[in-house]
């Protein structure tokens, strides 16, 4: 009799521990095929390799590839719920933190980017990025003053370069503060390092319509459009710009030009979504044998 319970009980831990041999196996073939998906952009057969991984055991490393998935798919709600998990687990983890800020931004849900940079300060208040990204969020929030504050820290705080899109987006908020001569003063600064900044130059060019200087302010919006002959809203504002001065031939031409550039935009953001649906549904059939 003991003899046939240790046989038949060896049989079971046998068989127990071949499954618990095989689920690590499979775990391990879904994470590479899942990785080496994510590296070659097949993102929705990516998500679907590791959300398998994750039915056979949880791992906090497919949590982040999986959020950087849903990212890349523009799925943001469910790239949040998975920088939570990583965020319960390691609430001292700054780049979490951030990385939630970032997606909440393009989510326009300013409460959970104020949240997420909350929480990056309360690890370290004197990070550059939390500070600016935690202005961005106030920005959202109709909240400037509060946002110039934050961004004033950022600069102050960033070690070697300057921190240039802060200054950039201080500028702005002065100016839509009415904070003429602030705004001008940041927009100065980045010239005086970067002449042919063009967001700076277009800043710069708002400052001195703000003053009056109309004929001043076209010609900044002439160097931001040689720095950058396609860019839109100088076109746009040139265009108005020469309107008031009774260039009635030259807004014409500036909006031509705008027309001729939407259009071609337009084109090409179809082109674009051409090409990558295609080079997508190849890269699945190369990676997935059963389609």
């Amino acid at each position: 009799m003991n003899f046939f319970r240790r046989l038949f009980n060896g049989d079971a831990a046998n068989a127990e521990e071949e499954h618990r041999e095989q689920a690590a196996r499979d775990f391990d073939v879904l994470k590479y095929d899942g990785v080496a998906a994510m590296r070659q952009h097949v993102f929705d057969y990516a998500e679907k390799c590791f959300l398998h991984a994750l039915d056979i055991h949880d791992d906090l490393e497919i949590h982040d590839y999986l959020s950087q998935t849903f990212i890349a798919l523009g799925k943001l709600p469910e790239a949040i719920s998975q920088l939570r998990i990583l965020a319960d687990a390691e609430p001292e983890n700054i780049n979490i933190w951030l990385r939630m800020a970032s997606v909440a931004y393009v989510m326009n849900d300013y409460d959970i980017m104020e949240t997420a940079c909350g929480k990056a300060r309360c690890i370290d208040a004197d990070n550059p990025q939390a500070n600016y990204d935690y202005a961005r969020a106030l920005i959202g929030s109709n909240d400037g003053a509060g946002a110039v504050e934050f961004l004033s820290k950022a600069i102050e705080k960033c070690g070697g370069e300057p921190y240039w899109e802060a200054y950039l987006l201080r500028g702005q908020t002065w100016l839509n503060l009415g904070k003429t001569a602030e705004a001008e003063h940041d927009a100065d600064f980045l010239l005086c390092h970067i002449p042919d900044h063009e967001d700076a130059l277009i800043l710069k060019s708002q400052c001195l319509q703000a003053q009056n200087m109309t004929p001043e302010a076209v010609d900044a919006l002439d160097k931001a459009l040689a720095a950058n002959p396609f860019c839109g809203l100088a076109l746009k504002q040139r265009a108005c710009l020469k309107r008031m001065l009774g260039d009635e031939e030259g807004a014409k031409e500036d909006e031509k030009q705008l027309q001729e550039l939407d259009s071609a935009d337009g084109e090409l953001e179809a082109e674009k979504h051409e090409d990558i649906a295609s080079a997508t549904e190849n890269a699945y059939k190369n990676i997935n044998p059963l389609a």
